[in-house]
């Protein structure tokens, strides 16, 4: 007797299918979290590069106050009004009125990398409190950081 085989069943394909496909998404999702956590982290780290330039600027300033602190001096009141999301763990560097704005040639004058910021992008920085604030904002785990202090505080309770 002659068997009648079809190949595979459409049931079959059909399940195949919907694995493959939970696979992809999960693996999409996986790669999607992964690639957050290394922008976030290389976000934190440009930032803690300017914060050590800040400190070392700071330092020279309160030794030889003839040296002048670099940056745009700016009211606190220009910093973007999205910080205010942050406003709780920068509350004592937000009471003080010593901000200045970090662009692209204030970065290559201190000899750091003008790839740290974007066009129209600026870096704001507090000498006394060493707090840094990115204007652009990074997003982690579905929340936008603009402060060193914020962003760091997440990346660490995630970790």
């Amino acid at each position: 007797m002659i068997k009648n085989n079809k190949g595979i069943t459409i049931l079959a394909l059909v399940i195949t299918v919907i694995i493959l496909a939970m696979l992809v998404g999960v693996s999409l999702n996986s790669g999607y979290s992964v690639i957050n956590n290394m922008r976030a982290g290389r976000m934190i780290s440009d930032m803690v590069l300017v914060k050590a330039k800040v400190q070392t600027i700071y330092e020279q300033y309160e030794f030889n106050e003839e040296k002048g602190l670099i940056g745009t001096r700016i009211d606190k009141t220009m910093l973007p009004s999205l910080i205010q999301t942050e406003k709780e763990s920068i509350k004592t560097a937000l009471d003080d009125n010593t901000w200045f704005q970090w662009d692209t040639n204030t970065l290559i004058s201190q000899g750091l990398d003008y790839k740290l910021l974007g066009e129209g992008e600026y870096f704001y920085v507090n000498y006394k409190y060493s707090e840094i604030i990115y204007s652009k904002g990074t997003i982690y785990e579905g929340q936008t950081y603009y402060s060193l202090t914020g962003l760091n505080n997440a990346y660490k309770n995630s970790q």
